[in-house]
């Protein structure tokens, strides 16, 4: 599973960088994790530019924080991942239902 996300979080990357906005569809919960940390770091990246924007919704049943298992991330770990990710003036940018 790193292997798929790493490999999701660089097309991502690379789209976002091209000026491309992805939309990403289908997969697993876990597939957030790699989304959502390729717009962190973009953000970072343009954060000096006000036009640049950054936010995440996530509407679910759950709210998919639950600890990482001995092996990494899994379907119920993806929003844990990105705030632990995040530095703390992020975390506001992160909305859950």
């Amino acid at each position: 599973m790193e292997m798929i996300h790493q490999r999701h979080r660089s097309l991502v990357s690379q789209c976002l960088s091209e000026g491309h906005l992805p939309v990403c569809l289908g997969g697993g919960n876990d597939q957030s994790w790699p989304n959502g940390a390729a717009w962190i770091e973009h953000w970072r990246q343009c954060s000096r530019d006000s036009t640049c924007r950054f936010g995440v919704i996530n509407v679910d049943a759950h709210l998919d924080v639950r600890p990482l298992c001995s092996e990494g991330g899994h379907s119920g770990s993806p929003f844990r991942q990105l705030i632990e990710f995040s530095r703390p003036e992020e975390a506001s940018y992160f909305l859950n239902y």
